[in-house]
C-alpha cells in the first residue's frame, strides 16, 4: 500500500524544528532535519500495518476517524484511503502533532 504524507504534515515539522534550533542552542539544523528525516521514513510502517489505535483525544481526528501513530514524541493523525479514479488504497498521513500539545 502506497504512503502518502499531506503537505502541511511536512509544514509543521519543519515549524517545529525550526522553532526548536532557534529555542536551543545545542539543537542544529542539521541534526533537526535528520529527526525529521528519520520520522518521515518510519511512517513507512504504516504501508504495511494500519491496525494503530483510534484517535482518542483531539476533537477534529476522532470526527475524522482517524488513526494515531506514535514516533519520536510525535502523534500522526492517518487514514486509509482509496483513489477516486483507480480505487487503490493508500495510507494519508493527514496531520501531526507533537505530543506535549495533543489535546
Amino acid at each position: 500500500m502506497r504512503l502518502v504524507v499531506d503537505d502541511a504534515v511536512q509544514d509543521k515539522l519543519d515549524e517545529f524544528y525550526r522553532v526548536a534550533v532557534i529555542r536551543h542552542e545545542t539543537l542544529d539544523e542539521r541534526t533537526a532535519m535528520a529527526k525529521k528525516q528519520r520520522m518521515i521514513q518510519s511512517l513507512g510502517t504504516l504501508e504495511y500495518c494500519q491496525g494503530f489505535r483510534k484517535a482518542r483525544l483531539k476533537r477534529d481526528w476522532i470526527r475524522q476517524g482517524w488513526h494515531e501513530y506514535i514516533c519520536e514524541g510525535f502523534i500522526f493523525a492517518y487514514e486509509v484511503a482509496a483513489d477516486t479514479e483507480t480505487g487503490e488504497r493508500f495510507v494519508w498521513v493527514r496531520d501531526v502533532e507533537y505530543g506535549s500539545l495533543y489535546y
